[in-house]
């Protein structure tokens, strides 16, 4: 029941709360957001501008908040499509683990390993795209070496694979596969060894943020933490600091902001004894530099813009992983921007994180609101050529 690709939001909340015999009165009193916000916003004269918001309204018409969203979106571009394929070919593979439909032992099983930590790279430079053509080959070979083989080598590159197809099917708003591709990732973790269970754990809070599940991903983060042993191991530090980072988001998605800053300290204490941001053999970047694109984003997701707006000069984009990083911090400084009312800087920064990360930008719901807001309002004329160019690659205009 998605919307047009051009739709806001609160098109969508409109045509689900009209499904469900609600009026916007009742919306109002059950999701806690003002009527005249709701009644706004279903009119497009007002934007969702925190996750927090669509997942009380999503919460009341019980409906996946990706989905009231608009996720997964019709495809802008070529590019798009070729995804949309790819996602086609990867539910074949997860849905078909078990059988003998996937082929036989890939004959050099020596380049799966490589396969698997190019995919990683791909993910953490934004290159989606290509990503998403690789996985579904990759996960069928991976499956089946795991399949003949008792060693847990395949078995822990099945779980690495798996961690790059959750991200990317969670970002695209699959969230059914995603759940699934957890489910198979969580059945390879134990073949492999606990090692890998708290990575597990990440992703299936990644899912449920998605779905607006904001409080059941808090104590899934907040149990995987007190299940490691982070005293030694940099890796498992690093695992520690992205699940309390997650945390504090969703904690923030919950709008309990004394709970979102304490998983923020603690994550805080945790990048302190990490040297540097760069990523692991899981592909977890996380660091001071990393904590400050976190930190800017809960401080967003609890609507405090001005002390966003701040908090983002203490961190160098430079220093961070090009592509996923990247886009995330000038994806958050946007919204930022946008809550203080500056969005000449919005939509600079919205520029910059395209430049990072384009397809990343094109499938974020909250910047998808964001710009067809400013096409839909005066700020049209102030953006002018490069506001209509962004909007029509994201399928906005």
């Amino acid at each position: 029941m998605s919307g047009e690709p051009s739709g806001m939001i609160g098109e969508r909340v409109r045509a689900w709360r009209r499904h469900r015999r609600l009026g916007v009165d009742e919306l109002a009193a059950r999701s806690g957001l003002p009527q005249r916000f709701l009644a706004q916003a279903e009119r497009g004269e007002q934007r969702f501008e925190r996750w927090w918001q669509v997942a009380q309204v999503a919460d009341v018409l019980e409906v996946p908040a990706c989905e009231l969203a608009g996720q997964p979106y019709l495809p802008a571009d070529p590019g798009d499509s070729r995804v949309g394929a790819a996602v086609v070919r990867i539910r074949r593979v997860l849905l078909e683990a078990g059988s003998s439909e996937l082929g036989q032992v890939p004959r050099r099983r020596g380049e799966l390993g490589e396969r698997v930590a190019e995919a990683t790279r791909l993910r953490l430079y934004g290159a989606d795209e290509e990503l998403a053509r690789r996985l579904p080959d990759l996960l069928a070979d991976l499956i089946v070496a795991a399949r003949e083989e008792s060693a847990a080598g395949p078995w822990q590159l099945l779980v690495e694979a798996c961690d790059s197809t959750a991200v990317l099917l969670t970002r695209l708003g699959v969230v059914d596969l995603a759940w699934t591709c957890v489910e198979r990732m969580a059945d390879a973790a134990r073949r492999a060894g606990e090692a890998a269970a708290g990575l597990v754990e990440l992703r299936r809070a990644d899912v449920l943020l998605a779905i607006g599940a904001r409080a059941r991903a808090v104590e899934i983060c907040r149990r995987a933490v007190a299940g490691q042993d982070a005293s030694r191991d940099r890796g498992v530090m690093r695992l520690c600091g992205m699940l309390l980072a997650t945390a504090s988001l969703a904690a923030a998605a919950l709008n309990r902001p004394e709970a979102a800053f304490g998983f923020l300290r603690d994550a805080e204490a945790v990048a302190d004894r990490v040297s540097g941001d760069n990523a692991d053999g899981w592909g977890l970047a996380f660091g001071p530099e990393t904590l400050g694109v976190w930190r800017l984003g809960v401080l967003v997701e609890l609507g405090h813009g001005a002390d966003a707006v701040e908090s983002a000069r203490s961190t160098d984009p430079g220093r961070l992983v090009p592509g996923e990083q990247v886009a995330a911090y000038y994806t958050g400084l946007a919204r930022a921007y946008a809550l203080v009312d500056r969005y000449d800087d919005a939509l600079r920064a919205l520029l910059r994180a395209e430049d990072a990360a384009a397809f990343r930008i094109r499938i974020d719901p909250l910047v998808r609101e964001l710009v067809a807001d400013m096409m839909g309002h005066a700020r049209r004329e102030a953006g002018g050529r490069e506001l209509r160019g962004i909007a029509r690659r994201l399928g906005l205009g």
